[in-house]
């Protein structure tokens, strides 16, 4: 049995509260000021948390699992302030509090890996990542040979991309990888600013049909 995860916990007050602090935040370009009076940036995570680093504070704020998270900070971070600022306050207010979040995050990744796929290739995804360390080495790593038991159970086959795909987003959606697969992604394009532009407005399109 799959968790479900109800957008601000299917909280309409919270909603609310999480639009108006999010609005007032990117009104002003996602900077506060801390307690020695200095100015300083403030991340898509640190500003659903109330200033705190914390993702589970996020997530009591939100309702969106930590790999979801993970997206939208790695998004935010990857756009120029202003249009930061303008994904921060779309995803918030599309959310709704009425809707399961929980499967976003894996239509998120396989849609963006199939993309990738479609232009890279398997193996152009798989030697981008051999160098990157931790997760993504290990995707670089992975078998893509169509199971030798589905051909002796006459089960239907997969193609090895549609392997290397599944087989990709059960592994970046462990420990904590999403965000890394994004920025993964975004640096294998000609123009990455572009690249996170689209992620947004995937995300946001799909958060809103969820």
């Amino acid at each position: 049995m799959s968790i479900s995860f109800f957008a601000y916990h299917g909280q309409p007050e919270q909603r609310q509260i999480v639009i108006d602090h999010i609005s007032h935040l990117a009104s002003l370009g996602f900077r506060s000021n801390t307690t020695n009076s200095s100015d300083h940036a403030i991340d898509f995570l640190e500003a659903l948390a109330d200033g705190s680093p914390d993702p589970a504070v996020a997530f009591q704020k939100t309702g969106f699992p930590y790999p979801l998270l993970q997206i939208c900070e790695s998004i935010f971070q990857g756009l120029p302030t202003e249009q930061a600022a303008a994904f921060a306050v779309e995803l918030v207010q599309t959310a709704q509090v009425d809707v399961d979040v929980s499967d976003v995050t894996s239509h998120f990744l396989e849609w963006m890996i199939e993309d990738a796929l479609s232009v890279h290739g398997r193996s152009g995804l798989q030697s981008s990542a051999k160098d990157k360390g931790g997760v993504l080495t290990k995707l670089a790593q992975m078998p893509c040979d169509v199971s030798k038991r589905a051909k002796r159970r006459g089960l239907p086959l997969s193609t090895p991309d549609e392997k290397f795909a599944h087989d990709a987003i059960q592994l970046l959606l462990g420990g904590g990888n999403a965000g890394i697969a994004v920025d993964w992604i975004a640096g294998l394009a000609s123009n990455p600013a572009a690249k996170y532009e689209h992620f947004a407005r995937k995300l946001t399109e799909m958060m809103g049909t969820a």
